[in-house]
């Protein structure tokens, strides 16, 4: 994140030393315009309109959206991190925050001891953007009269600022889709049918501000952290768009209509051959996100879908709302931490509370494959203190009930993701390349298709 230092005091004597009208007509080339070119002129230049009746009386330059591009679809999600400054309503004063823009909304932030604390959030949906020729700010007037100066580095970076924060303040998800039909719900959100402006069908996640807690707000921003990182692959449900609006964050995928993988096992008995299809799939997903240092922390049943029900090899892996990016320690070693994911799929450095690799994914997919098999978890209790404790230990045990007629390589490959030692661990590819998908007949990934809306 960029720090700018850029003080009240040095924003007052800005203030003070502001140039004359006459000044200003002659240094009338802002951030945006180009030599020997009239405002009016630059209606298209970086996606930008000018109001020069406004300019010329105010010595302002407002920058709206060209209409031509209202309704395209954003290359990436709205996304800016950098200083602001918000103009206090009670004691009219400017107080300086470090800032994150996600979609149309600013989250107000400050560190202290290096922990980040949120401060509040602000809609720009209908508000103002504009810049004035003598400064290198971008200011914002909400629809609500909350002002907000943006505070670049440089001109380049002011360029890019304006244009992000006029498309901020025009962006809405009934712009781009028509909702539909409910699908399911959770706790803090709902999910409904959607399509685009091409009729192709997608499913929307509607989440609540109001009902959403902050660990859920954190997640929206992961997910927006995905979209960013541009990742296509057909083993893995695509995160299309995000709106963060003033009262609730819509989240945009690709439409899946088979169903969980926990819905799939409760209707059929699987056979292990199945379990291999699907297993096969979801490694697949796992080999593209660890090559893209991305650990998924919430491999499950109920997060892994079906492109189709009658099709076990059709697996998508889905919900990257506690996904995370690893970064070198300072060992060199590829880490992230903290207590994420789901207690029964959760490995033991986890429940450890220690630093992890990509590794954790491999534990939770053991975990997935032992209860594809033979319907139970291999670590269980009465609490999740118990099952905590159980993983711990590592102690994995076949009953012969639930065992029988299975092969010696599925048992192998189980233990071998379900190593205590995560540096000793299976691979994502080693998984992959494992005996026991020797005898079976892989079909060809299917074409990812929606990769085309990203």
């Amino acid at each position: 994140m960029s720090i700018i230092r850029h003080s009240l005091e040095n924003f007052v004597r800005l203030e003070r030393s502001r140039p004359s009208r006459e000044a200003l007509a002659r240094r009338r080339r802002s951030v945006w315009s180009a030599p020997d070119h009239h405002p009016e002129e630059l209606e298209s230049f970086a996606g930008l309109e000018w109001d020069s009746k406004m300019m010329s009386m105010t010595d302002k330059i407002v920058i709206k959206r060209s209409a031509s591009k209202k309704y395209m679809r954003i290359p990436d999600p709205l996304f800016l991190e950098g200083r602001v400054r918000r103009k206090t309503r009670l004691l009219n004063v400017w107080k300086e925050f470090e800032f994150r823009l996600q979609d149309s909304t600013v989250y107000l932030l400050s560190t202290a001891r290096g922990e980040e604390r949120d401060k509040g959030s602000v809609s720009l949906l209908d508000g103002e953007v504009w810049t004035e020729p003598s400064l290198c700010s971008i200011f914002v007037r909400t629809k609500n009269h909350i002002l907000l100066e943006f505070l670049p580095t440089n001109q380049e970076e002011a360029q890019k600022w304006g244009d992000t924060l006029a498309t901020a303040t025009e962006r809405r998800i009934e712009d781009s889709y028509s909702l539909g039909g409910f699908l399911g719900s959770g706790n803090f959100s709902e999910v409904v049918i959607g399509y685009d402006q091409h009729r192709q069908a997608v499913a929307v996640k509607i989440m609540q501000k109001k009902k959403a807690d902050q660990e859920l707000l954190d997640s929206v921003k992961r997910e927006i952290q995905f979209l960013r990182l541009r990742l296509a692959h057909p083993r893995i449900v695509q995160t299309v768009d995000v709106f963060d609006q003033k009262d609730n964050i819509y989240i945009v995928m690709e439409c899946v209509s088979g169903g969980t993988l926990l819905n799939a096992t409760e209707s059929k008995c699987l056979t292990e051959n199945d379990c291999k299809l699907v297993m096969f799939s979801v490694l697949e997903a796992l080999v593209y996100l660890h090559e893209h240092d991305v650990v998924h922390r919430d491999l499950k049943l109920e997060n892994v879908l079906l492109q189709d029900q009658a099709d076990l090899s059709s697996v998508k892996v889905a919900d990257f709302g506690l996904s995370e990016i690893v970064k070198p320690n300072r060992k060199g070693v590829k880490v992230t931490s903290g207590m994420y994911g789901t207690p029964y799929y959760a490995a033991p450095e986890i429940a450890r509370n220690e630093q992890y690799t990509t590794a954790v994914d491999i534990w939770s997919s053991g975990v997935l494959l032992y209860r594809l098999i033979s319907s139970e978890f291999p670590f269980d209790g009465r609490d999740v203190m118990e099952v905590m404790h159980k993983i711990k230990d590592g102690v994995v045990i076949f009953p012969d009930h639930r065992w029988t007629g299975i092969s010696k390589q599925a048992k192998n490959l189980i233990r071998s993701m379900l190593e205590m030692n995560p540096t000793k661990r299976i691979t994502a590819a080693g998984a992959r390349g494992h005996d026991w998908f020797s005898t079976m007949e892989v079909a060809p990934p299917p074409k990812c298709e929606n990769s085309v809306l990203l």
